[in-house]
């Protein structure tokens, strides 16, 4: 027994695991030629009756090229099908301009047809598509679950006791252990996609970025040209989202003004990054994988639900507090060139052209007041009510002046569909817009881009 080995059944065994030698080829199927030692565990329920799982040892090579000295803790024995993983580089919150890579990975589980396992390693950029896709198109999984940086201390070592202990039954899961011994180079790729990699026999990848993680580890497994082993590179380009299932919308001639009838407070739209408010999150990646109309989620499809749904949503994320508010701002439109922001901290762009404006009193009546703006004391100094109303006049690098958002705030839901059409005016970036709006929703419409006259 190797020196890492044994210091890793003592560590279990102290840690209350019974451990007995099993045979390599009774649990680990297409993994058995990377398993240098096998052994069976009994994990004990308040029920008295025991749940039964396999801890694997990764070989010397294995451990030296991809995995470090680890431990994989395997709920379910594997069978003879071939373990097939699916891999990207980052792609970005916005899965609209990507048709390219969602058809991808449609049509790769459809070539399946059952013949495959599906290696789904947690926390990678395709893993809620592989598993959701795998699970509405019936196809087998190995779920595996590793620490990013392989990290090894007792903190590790604890979660990773505690996941054995509470590890699903059903498909079969891997948790990868914190490394044995010495802790790896800080300059390797993050653990869990190392997994994929070395664990696969079949890898697919949608698109790799040059120098980046997923290239790193391609030209690595490439190098090593082991027999029985392919990688397929889709390199997956940005492409249109198709409008198949798109619905006939109703057209007319809106009715433009060049400047709004009143002071205002305005709400702009923009992307939403995942289900609508109340959407069910399966029902939105089937849409997302079916490349469907419904799945659009830009800040024009931001605002046509709003629209439809006559009323904008309160959230009280970045707030402090609980209550949930809509926030506004007091800059009129025609300042939209000199506020249009890119968040690189949160990937995307700040006052897109899309919104509803508010004739002012109409939203004070509603409970709207200005926001004030101070400094970490002073929020210290304030009240959990004056807390709402509150926001840091800089952000904490000092690098945004939050100030020139004049923003105000009002409680829960707005309900603008309550209020006369004459208090709203809805604006958009450009015609065709502006002529879906008038068609279904009727109300009066301002072009951004164009500040546009009166007709």
């Amino acid at each position: 027994m190797s020196r890492g080995l044994e210091t890793a059944v003592n560590r279990l065994r102290q840690a209350g695991f019974e451990l007995r030698p099993g045979e390599v080829q009774e649990c680990a199927g297409r993994l058995a030629p990377l398993v240098a030692a096998a052994y069976r565990i009994a994990i004990p329920r308040s029920t008295g009756v025991a749940r039964h799982g396999y801890l694997l040892w990764w070989t010397a090579l294995v451990q030296d090229a991809w995995t470090g000295a680890t431990w994989a803790y395997l709920t379910a024995p594997l069978d003879d099908r071939p373990l097939v993983a699916m891999v990207s580089s980052r792609m970005g919150r916005d899965y609209f301009p990507r048709a390219g890579w969602i058809t991808y990975i449609r049509q790769s589980l459809a070539l399946s047809r059952g013949r495959w396992r599906w290696l789904v390693c947690e926390n990678t950029t395709t893993a809620e598509w592989l598993r959701h896709g795998c699970g509405r198109m019936g196809e087998s999984t190995l779920v595996v679950r590793a620490d990013r940086r392989a990290r090894s201390g007792e903190q590790s070592w604890r979660r990773w006791f505690e996941g054995i202990a509470s590890a699903p039954s059903g498909e079969p899961v891997l948790l990868v252990s914190p490394v044995v011994e010495s802790p790896q180079a800080t300059d390797v790729p993050p653990q869990i996609d190392r997994m994929a990699f070395a664990l696969s026999d079949g890898l697919i990848c949608l698109s790799r970025r040059p120098g980046g993680n997923v290239d790193r580890l391609w030209r690595q497994r490439h190098a090593e040209r082991i027999a029985g082993r392919w990688q397929l590179d889709l390199a997956c380009t940005e492409s249109p989202w198709p409008e198949w299932d798109l619905a006939a919308v109703r057209l007319r001639k809106p009715r433009i003004v060049g400047r709004l009838p009143w002071p205002a407070l305005c709400h702009w739209t923009r992307r939403c990054d995942g289900p609508w408010p109340g959407e069910e999150k399966r029902l939105w990646r089937d849409r997302v994988l079916l490349l469907s109309a419904a799945a659009r989620r830009d800040a024009w499809a931001t605002l046509l639900a709003m629209l439809r749904e006559g009323r904008i949503r309160g959230g009280s994320r970045s707030l402090r507090g609980s209550r949930p508010m809509v926030s506004w701002t007091a800059q009129p439109l025609e300042r939209w060139p000199a506020l249009r922001t890119f968040r690189r901290g949160q990937h995307r762009w700040d006052f897109e052209p899309y919104g509803i404006a508010v004739e002012r009193e109409a939203v004070r009546r509603e409970g709207a007041r200005p926001v004030w703006y101070g400094s970490e004391a002073d929020f210290a100094a304030a009240t959990p009510r004056q807390r709402q109303l509150g926001q840091l006049r800089r952000s904490r690098r000092g690098t945004v002046d939050w100030t020139r958002e004049r923003e105000w705030r009002s409680p829960g839901d707005f309900r603008f569909s309550r209020l006369p059409q004459r208090s709203v005016v809805v604006f958009v970036s450009d015609y065709g817009e502006a002529r879906q709006v008038a068609g279904e929703f009727g109300y009066r419409v301002y072009l951004v881009r164009q500040g546009s006259e009166a007709t």
